[in-house]
């Protein structure tokens, strides 16, 4: 880490800090760092670098622009930490806290209320280039991630369809999760459970309840070592079980703030956009 302090008659400070955040500069930095450890930059790197210095005044100029256009974006990021917390928060705030049931709900045991139906072992010599994809833990967490895919039989209980309900069972505790399937019809992969519902639910109830119980039972593990929860553990435990139209209500709710933080991922990606196109048409003296 180091200080950069500017010489203030010849350089704004405001200048500068874009200047460094532009994506340009930040390739410099990293096609400076070689090897398979992270190195730091010398100083003399970082001297040797040159920046476009126009008038003071038009620094001043070019630094505003890109100040105001940067709170703008700001804002969306706040807006959708907002509503994510709003996601968060919802359940709680319909149904109370799960352990104390301080509202009195009807508690039902999972193994009474759902099915978890463990994905197939596949093995890497299953893995083909076409075919259905292979639903891994990865790619519940991040849709982007890469399949395998797989075009051999199966049994019919590890297919899985949009709107399915899966938890991850295994891995990092940052593996451990509850998700509606969003993606095409696949197949299942092991440490994964389909939770099938045994009695009436609003899915995004169900989700937002097991994921109680997940992070309930993950409180109990200590280390940093690979984790499971297996069924059995699961099957023991307890499920709030409050009226059918509370359940439609929360889904709605539910619903809602998903479409809005949706849409604002989308603003946020335009706006993150027109910041980047800002910069280097700003650092290429065209603003």
């Amino acid at each position: 880490m180091c200080i950069i302090r500017t010489i203030p008659e010849l350089l704004h400070h405001r200048y500068l800090m874009h200047f460094i955040a532009q994506p340009s500069f930040q390739a410099y930095i990293d096609s400076m760092q070689h090897g398979g450890t992270r190195q730091a930059l010398t100083f003399s790197q970082i001297r040797d670098f040159q920046i476009p210095l126009p008038p003071l005044e038009e620094q001043r100029r070019i630094a505003a622009i890109l100040d105001k256009a940067d709170t703008v974006r700001r804002k969306r990021k706040e807006a959708i930490a907002l509503t994510e917390e709003l996601l968060r928060s919802s359940f709680l705030e319909m149904f109370g806290d799960p352990v104390t049931n301080s509202r009195g709900w009807k508690k039902i045991k999972l193994a009474d209320a759902v099915d978890l139906v463990n994905g197939r072992a596949f093995k890497p010599s299953d893995w083909k280039k076409k075919g259905l994809p292979i639903i891994r833990i990865q790619n519940l967490k991040n849709p982007d991630a890469t399949y395998n895919y797989y075009d051999g039989h199966f049994q019919e209980k590890f297919r899985v369809k949009p709107g399915d309900l899966l938890l991850s069972w295994s891995g990092q505790l940052v593996s451990f999760g509850v998700f509606i399937w969003q993606g095409t019809e696949g197949v299942l992969n092991q440490h994964i459970f389909n939770v099938r519902p045994r009695m009436p639910f609003e899915l995004e109830y169900l989700e937002f309840a097991l994921a109680h119980v997940v992070e309930m039972c993950k409180s109990k593990f200590h280390g940093i070592e690979m984790k499971h929860l297996t069924k059995e553990e699961l099957n023991t435990q307890f499920v709030l079980y409050p009226p059918i139209q509370l359940q439609t209500d929360f889904t709605l709710k539910i619903r809602h703030l998903r479409s809005m933080k949706t849409e604002q991922h989308s603003q946020q990606c335009e706006l993150d956009n027109f910041f980047n196109s800002l910069l280097q048409r700003a650092f290429r003296g065209e603003l």
